[in-house]
């Protein structure tokens, strides 16, 4: 790690296996340091309510968690999940905005980062650690495999226990 931090300037490498050795990284980084641009305002990162209603619809997870209907109700993204409710798995309804189009979800009182990607031609996608869901085009989406079972959501939320911190 190479830091300089009146110019706003650091190096950092890392690599996954022993006697890794970057003798050009910071030579690099440093000949490319006077063509950095001046430092711009960060963006802002504050959730938007006004762009919450882009991500209301119904969306499908075929394999973990079924349908997936987010709606709009007092200024709130609320989730209803009723194959997950069938399970016996209990989650919180209401998603906690964080930065724009990023939420946490509570699924049995642990916290999972939610994200509404939008992009492409297509309808937005709903992902978590857990589950991918397509948004549902008007026409419906065709289940792509098997029905939602608690032994596939069981493994995910096992594979996702890492906490997710956020301020």
């Amino acid at each position: 790690m190479f830091l300089l931090p009146e110019l706003g300037f650091g190096v950092v490498t890392l690599a996954s296996g022993d006697g890794a050795y970057f003798p050009g990284t910071l030579v690099t980084a440093l000949r490319e340091l006077p063509a950095l641009p001046p430092p711009a305002a960060a963006p802002d990162v504050a959730p938007d309510p006004s762009t919450f209603a882009e991500e209301v619809g119904v969306y499908e997870d075929p394999h973990a968690v079924g349908t997936v209907t987010v709606s709009l109700q007092g200024g709130q993204l609320r989730v209803e999940a009723p194959a997950v409710a069938a399970l016996g798995i209990a989650y919180d309804p209401v998603l906690q905005p964080i930065s724009p189009r990023n939420f946490l979800i509570t699924i049995r009182g642990r916290q999972y980062a939610l994200t509404f990607i939008h992009g492409g031609a297509g309808e937005p996608t709903l992902r978590t650690r857990l589950f991918v869901a397509e948004r549902a085009p008007a026409a419906g989406l065709r289940a792509r495999g098997p029905a939602p079972s608690a032994e596939r959501l069981g493994a995910a939320l096992r594979a996702a226990r890492a906490p997710v911190l956020w301020p």
